[in-house]
Order: structure tokens, then C-alpha cells, then sequence
């Protein structure tokens, strides 16, 4: 479930199946602006910075930002703990 301060800035966050834990997060359309700014300005180190996708690091987890809205954080040991990460992330 997720905190009532997520849910302002949070629709979905999926779970995928497959190789690694990784999670996928769906922001809402009326904050996804000011959480990719809020998220970009606080990764450790960028990779990758395009107009469609920015690619960095935040406390060894590997999250990758959309312009479309989307967020994939990738090897999360749970989806507690990148609760806890996003919640760091849009402080």
C-alpha cells in the first residue's frame, strides 16, 4: 500500500515477472513534471540524460526516468524498500 505522500504523486507501481527485481512506476499525469525534476536533480550520477529518458543511479539502484510519466527502478531487493527510495527521492 502505498503512503499517503506517494499517492499524490503515484497512480501505479508494477511488479513485472522476470529477471531481477525491478518495479515500474506510473506517475500522475498532473505531477509527472515536477517528480521527474524532483527525481533527476537527486540521482548520485547520470548515465544517460535524452530528451526521452534520463538514466542514472540512486544509492546503488539503477532507475531510469520517462518523459512519458514512467519509472523503472531496477535490482530492488522489494518493493518496500523502493517505496522507501521513491518516498527519499520526491522529499
Amino acid at each position: 500500500m502505498l503512503s499517503r505522500e506517494l499517492r499524490k504523486y503515484i497512480s501505479t507501481i508494477i511488479e513485472p515477472c522476470g529477471e531481477g527485481r525491478n518495479l515500474v512506476v506510473m506517475l500522475k499525469p498532473s505531477t509527472k513534471n515536477t517528480v521527474i525534476e524532483k527525481v533527476t536533480s537527486r540521482l548520485e550520477e547520470i548515465i544517460v540524460q535524452t530528451k526521452v529518458m534520463t538514466k542514472g543511479y540512486y544509492r546503488g539502484i539503477e532507475i531510469t526516468i520517462y518523459s512519458s510519466g514512467k519509472l523503472l527502478l531496477k535490482n530492488v531487493r522489494s518493493r518496500e524498500i523502493g517505496e522507501r527510495i521513491l518516498a527519499e527521492l520526491l522529499q
